[in-house]
């Protein structure tokens, strides 16, 4: 019994690393064909071949100043990005099931909730915020959504 929980959480974690790994390797990949585009000198001619340029990236951010707007409410305003992150980490989980690794028979559908749970965070957040700009922001990313939903659902349904 304690050896399969010790088993389920040391996979939940090497999936995490995983995943962390591989948005590492998807930001170094776009950055470099941002550079190679631009003409410049891309992360890849840099820093161990590109490789702490993520590292650097997340130290960066954790040093910027950061600002709250006028009317908006501290809690949320840090709140909603943590639901939004937690979520999109959800669905990074799902992946291996969509590829018949493991068994869950309503993978895609599981999905498509996740996904249609996310847009109602990204809505919040505009509101949240409380300003014009933010919040047709929000409905903006809210419609799209829900277009890419409608094509992944008929995707779904084979048409």
């Amino acid at each position: 019994m304690y050896f399969l929980i010790v088993f389920f959480i040391f996979f939940i974690i090497i999936i995490i690393i995983l995943i962390l790994i591989s948005i590492v390797f998807i930001t170094l990949y776009e950055r470099h064909l941002l550079g190679l585009r631009q003409n410049r000198l891309g992360p890849s001619k840099r820093s161990m071949g590109g490789l702490l340029q993520a590292v650097l990236d997340g130290l960066k951010l954790f040093k910027k100043e950061y600002y709250f707007p006028y009317l908006s409410d501290p809690f949320f305003y840090f709140c909603i990005p943590v639901f939004l992150f937690f979520l999109i980490f959800i669905e990074w989980f799902i992946i291996p099931y969509c590829f018949y690794f493991f068994s869950f028979n309503y993978v895609f559908l599981f999905f498509l909730c996740l996904v249609g749970v996310l847009v109602y965070f990204m809505l919040m957040s505009g509101i949240f915020r409380k300003s014009k700009y933010s919040f047709l922001g929000s409905i903006r990313s809210r419609c799209q959504s829900i277009s890419f939903e409608i094509i992944f659902f008929f995707y779904y349904l084979d048409f």
